[in-house]
């Protein structure tokens, strides 16, 4: 659009040029140095702004550039981060099961131990070893007896859609329902 204005100028400067050549009077020259320092103005102030527009969108693309690596190291480091904090994640839980595992262990032997970790409930279990299998129960019913004590421990979460029923007699397990 710039040149275009200016070739516009620079033909209509001409024109007026010629015109006044041809007019031949006395200021003539004057008149063609005013117009050929005011088409040097008008064509210089053209090609400037042209300079200055295309220099504008070349530093505009260089900081587009700039904030696309800016915002692209930002991701990696925030995926490093991430990283990072999931294999802490991992260490701490592994951590924590194995001090859970020598907890048991040391409680309740190794056999038993196995068998609360896969949640293999067994008759002759204790309380102590159903609450670390399944954590406490939703529900627990008990009635006691001149020689001994009954209990029933419900898990809604566990045993299917009616849950599990845990039935104990004087602290161990003499059988359940899924």
């Amino acid at each position: 659009m710039g040149c275009l204005v200016a070739v516009v100028a620079f033909v209509a400067l001409g024109m007026i040029g010629a015109t006044m050549e041809a007019m031949e009077g006395p200021g003539g020259g004057k008149v063609k140095a005013i117009l050929g320092g005011l088409a040097a103005v008008v064509i210089g102030g053209l090609a400037y702004r042209n300079y200055s527009r295309r220099k504008a969108a070349v530093t505009q693309v260089a900081l587009e550039e700039a904030e696309t690596r800016r915002l692209a190291e930002l991701d990696r480091q925030r995926a490093a981060a991430n990283h990072a904090r999931e294999q802490q994640e991992a260490a701490d839980a592994e951590r924590s099961r194995q001090r859970r595992w020598e907890n048991l262990v040391a409680r309740f032997g190794e056999q038993n131990a196995r068998r609360i970790v896969d949640r293999d409930l067994w008759v002759g279990a204790t309380t102590e070893m159903v609450l670390e299998m399944f954590g406490p129960p939703s529900d627990v019913s008990e009635k006691v007896l001149k020689t001994k004590t009954k209990r029933v421990y419900r898990y809604d979460a566990f045993g299917g859609p009616r849950g599990l029923k845990i039935k104990l007699d004087n602290d161990e397990v003499v059988g359940w329902e899924k």
